[in-house]
């Protein structure tokens, strides 16, 4: 059963003592100027003239006077949570809101955006600090900094509108999904030796496009790829491109050293990569059915392994039987 989102205030009113403040600290991000305006919060810049106030709301996070920014979201009231949640922190969807907005930003476009420290201001005065719970928060410096721009405003706003109105967003296979995008943007990334968050991404895919526990790579891709907006090249090179991540995916859940090869994939469509992964968990959650019925029959539309592929593979195995007698009694039984 779909819940009922309940936003906060919109982020283009003045501040008011009288509401709640929620602010949080976000790293390798870069803004086209001093103040981004959304329809529902703000991204501001720290300098000078908030600086004292940002060290007292995030303490004890170390905060930057300059190259930091930070999120800041008002709420006249606070917002419930969905019917039979309980309000153990009396701050309703607050919390959930923040983790909301970072899975949103990971959505839209590719960056290692982060959050640092999370607070929420009571309209007393008082400060109360977020758990830095690893799935949303953490600290790292990346080259690949999350850009936004005056520009990109309208589309993000349109976006955040959207999103969660579609049906998969409130269903149980997406739970999954979103644990493991947010958890591997989180995590940093260095090819070839800090390489979980492939492992993550790739959760993230299989949750979302691969029920079945067979043919998994193959579902993957061939899926991934009918859903994919493009032409039949670039349908061509995600298939591709998911065969070798796939591949590096299974190296590291196995225990095997990366290759040459791999390390220099994952080097050279890195980037590629991340955004392949974003732009197909839009177009899932967007157009397949919460249920499990109907994800079930989406997702055989969109792709099934035939009667032919079933007995390629049943040949495959057959040959790899060592022992003649095996053989024979299999043979045996297939008959009938």
């Amino acid at each position: 059963m779909k819940s009922e989102k309940v936003y906060g205030n919109t982020g283009k009113n003045e501040n008011r003592k009288d509401s709640y403040a929620a602010y949080t600290l976000i790293q390798n991000f870069e803004a086209g100027s001093k103040e981004l305006v959304f329809d529902k919060f703000r991204i501001k810049k720290i300098d000078n003239s908030n600086w004292d106030k940002l060290k007292e709301i995030f303490r004890p996070v170390f905060v930057k006077r300059v190259g930091q920014h930070f999120i800041e979201r008002r709420y006249k009231e606070v917002p419930s949570l969905p019917q039979g949640e309980e309000d153990f922190s009396g701050l309703g969807r607050i919390p959930y809101d923040s983790e909301d907005l970072m899975l949103l930003l990971r959505l839209f476009k590719v960056g290692d955006i982060v959050y640092a420290a999370g607070a929420v201001e009571t309209p007393e005065g008082k400060l109360l600090s977020q758990y830095q719970y690893p799935m949303v928060f953490s600290q790292y410096h990346s080259q690949y900094h999350y850009k936004m721009t005056e520009e990109e405003i309208p589309a993000f706003d349109e976006f955040f509108e959207q999103a969660p109105r579609w049906e998969g967003w409130y269903s149980e296979w997406f739970k999954i999904a979103r644990r493991y995008f947010l958890w591997g943007g989180s995590k940093e990334f260095h090819p070839g030796r800090d390489n979980e968050r492939i492992l993550d991404y790739m959760i993230a895919l299989e949750a979302s496009f691969v029920l079945e526990g067979d043919f998994v790579s193959r579902r993957l891709r061939e899926r991934t790829a009918a859903i994919y907006e493009g032409s039949e090249d670039e349908k061509s090179s995600l298939k591709k491109m998911l065969n070798e991540f796939y591949g590096i995916r299974s190296a590291l859940a196995h225990g095997d050293a990366l290759s040459p090869e791999q390390t220099m994939v994952l080097n050279e469509k890195r980037l590629e990569f991340e955004d392949g992964v974003r732009r197909l968990l839009r177009k899932i959650l967007e157009n397949c059915p919460a249920s499990e019925d109907g994800r079930r029959r989406y997702l055989s539309g969109l792709y099934d392994i035939s009667d032919v592929e079933r007995a390629e593979k049943i040949l495959s195995d057959f040959g790899a039987i060592k022992e003649t007698k095996i053989r024979s009694q299999l043979l045996k039984r297939l008959r009938g």
